[in-house]
């Protein structure tokens, strides 16, 4: 059975939404902590960049692998040309094994 899986403009939306959130949040409270340190703008800025890129590349592996977890705004397009959802697809292929 050939299938396309799609995601609704919504469910990416949403996604994003929930990302720059997270991000922004994210990156304010690093550059809060840091700043308030005392060094240098030079040490200021690198110790910035450094955690900004990796603990919002950790946020945004969690953020997506939640994300994954949810069907809301997923749907396959059959061969044939109809769509239904995953989770409806999901509950086909379990029956199927059973």
């Amino acid at each position: 059975m050939k299938k396309k899986f799609n995601d609704w403009r919504k469910r990416s939306i949403t996604r994003l939404i929930s990302w720059r959130i997270i991000g922004g949040s994210t990156t304010a409270l690093i550059v809060y902590t840091v700043a308030k340190a005392g060094w240098s703008a030079a040490e200021t800025a690198q110790l910035i960049f450094i955690c900004q890129f990796t603990i919002n590349a950790l946020m945004y592996y969690i953020h997506d692998r939640i994300w994954n977890m949810f069907q809301w705004g997923r749907e396959v397009i059959l061969e044939d040309g109809t769509t239904i959802s995953r989770a409806e697809y999901l509950t086909k292929l379990e029956d199927a094994k059973v």
